[in-house]
């Protein structure tokens, strides 16, 4: 990948990010002490983001800087229980035991929905 293709991506991304947290342009750039123009061009990818900018970015919108990364085949993690679960299921890869909590997790879900099934029925009847 190309440097100018990495700009572009990490522009895509900034965007995503500042976006689903409803965080407009100037207000962002106003967060991170830069003129709102240049973070138009990080976003447009017409600009390289240094190292600094990055971590004011990722302290200002509560983000990790790998998300700046993602592609579109990388799933979005959209809250922090969603990026906990991911988390500690990269720590089971890591052990041997995903396998283990993936059939635990489908047992749990297959129990959970068997109750409110139950549940329906119960005030049907």
């Amino acid at each position: 990948m190309q440097g100018r293709d990495i700009d572009i991506r990490i522009g895509k991304n900034l965007k995503r990010l500042r976006e689903e947290r409803n965080v407009s342009q100037q207000k962002l750039a106003d967060m991170i002490s830069t003129p709102q123009a240049r973070l138009s061009a990080y976003e447009n990818g017409r600009e390289g983001m240094g190292k600094d900018i990055m971590a004011r970015i990722c302290n200002a919108l509560d983000v990790e800087l790998y998300e700046f990364y993602l592609n579109e085949k990388t799933p979005v993690v959209h809250d922090p229980q969603e990026r906990r679960v991911l988390q500690k299921l990269k720590e089971a890869r890591e052990l041997g035991i995903y396998d283990v909590m993936i059939d635990y997790a489908e047992y749990l879900i297959a129990k959970h929905g068997k109750m409110q099934k139950d549940q329906k029925i119960k005030k049907a009847g």
